[in-house]
């Protein structure tokens, strides 16, 4: 009769290997099978065993291996089915990973911030492979994929989906420029982050989405073109790039993601065409060497903080067709000196030009729209000017004086 052991019992199994190894495993339910929970053992070259105790191992557990630095390699045998996630999340000296057929999942972060791991070879057993999984793995050179995987597919060490139409993950170790195949429809949700190496990306007109993170932390990247045909920019895509100094949109973006351009301090212009119909909520927060930006009248919504701390911020157009400016907006713009509000805004934010020390002129178009009493809180040197024949200004609008406009 076939032995069962308690269901969730850990335990510590010692392997004689290369060199001995200690897990913690528990038994998972049914009482036939383990996941192993973490390592105890003295690092080296480590071989997970297929079974201990009559007991198939058939997973590795999240962060299993978190932050083993003195790894140098991994072998999974064919009986392991999921690599959870973060299992060998930040393991900096793993160079070689050796994954069997018979692996279905590996989740999020499974091998993140591997930066001495140079490739990695996808068996033709997966299905599911996690956001983020070979994240900032800086010494990668090349993701391969076994020629008869249903779900994915491998281009000179890119990896795709098995139709190449979503760009996966590109190899933190690859060359400083890369030129996106056409035929690609999707650029995947954390694709190119914290990819070091990376300074110039050519994006074909076959692209219509760019996913979120998309290409965060990429340190070296200096500019980029969005064609025409992509019309959304994901959450944080190009957020933290450093040294991203000039970015041109063209006309078929219809959104953008929170955070999509968040700290990018080397960045000078933004060319955003019509069509654009909202900037989320930081969209340029603390862009602090933007010099210049204009927004054109398809945009119906600033969003929250959206220019928030640019302190370089000394020229903004705002084009007829917007309609609601969001709260901080444009807060601890300082060298913003004066504006032109279109007769289109209808409601202006809370804080939304908070701490602008070099307000000065703040010209309506309109009638006044709706606004709270702190829109120009430390703004002392602002005066409000409304144009003639519009409604419902006073001696003051949000606490700063008015005077009527004489264009």
């Amino acid at each position: 009769m076939k032995r069962r052991w308690p269901i969730g019992l850990a335990f510590l199994l010692l392997v004689a290997a290369a060199a001995q190894a200690q897990f913690t495993c528990t038994i998972n339910p049914g009482g036939e099978t383990v996941t192993i929970t973490g390592y105890t053992g003295n690092g080296g070259a480590v071989v997970i065993p297929a079974a201990t105790n009559g007991l198939r191992v058939v997973s590795i557990g999240g962060d299993a291996f978190l932050g083993r630095d003195d790894l140098t390699s991994i072998t999974i045998p064919g009986s392991v089915t999921n690599i959870g996630v973060g299992a060998f999340d930040q393991c900096a000296g793993l160079t070689n990973a050796i994954l069997a057929n018979g692996l279905i999942s590996i989740g999020a972060e499974a091998f993140a911030y591997c930066g001495g791991l140079t490739t990695l070879a996808i068996p033709g057993t997966v299905s599911s492979i996690g956001p983020e999984a070979f994240s900032a793995c800086s010494g990668m050179s090349a993701i391969t994929v076994e020629a008869g995987n249903p779900f994915y597919s491998s281009l000179a060490g890119v990896l795709f989906d098995k139709n190449q139409t979503t760009l996966i993950a590109y190899p933190g170790g690859g060359d400083g420029s890369y030129t996106i195949p056409g035929g690609v429809t999707r650029v995947g949700d954390y694709a190119f982050e914290y990819r070091a190496n990376l300074a110039a990306v050519a994006i074909p007109g076959s692209v219509t989405n760019i996913g979120a993170y998309a290409f965060r932390d990429c340190p070296r990247l200096s500019s980029v073109t969005i064609p025409g045909g992509v019309t959304r920019i994901g959450l944080g895509a190009f957020m933290n790039c450093d040294h991203l100094a000039g970015v041109t949109i063209l006309g078929g973006v219809t959104s953008f993601g929170q955070d999509v351009f968040y700290q990018c301090w080397s960045l000078t212009n933004a060319t955003l065409a019509n069509g654009i119909a909202s900037i989320g909520q930081g969209a340029f927060y603390d862009c602090t060497n933007l010099v210049a930006v204009t927004i054109p009248g398809s945009v119906a919504e600033i969003g929250d903080h959206a220019f928030s701390q640019c302190a370089g911020l000394a020229r903004v157009t705002i084009a007829d067709g917007v309609r609601s400016i969001g709260a901080d907006a444009f807060s601890r713009c300082a060298h913003l000196p004066g504006l032109t509000i279109p007769g289109s805004v209808t409601n202006i934010g809370d804080r939304a030009f908070f701490e602008c020390a070099g307000l000065t002129n703040v010209y309506f178009q309109g009638n006044a729209p709706a606004a709270g009493p702190s829109v120009f809180l430390s703004d002392d040197r602002a005066t409000i000017y409304y144009a003639p024949g519009t409604t419902g200004w006073g001696g003051t609008f949000a606490k700063r004086p008015t005077l009527p406009w004489k264009p």
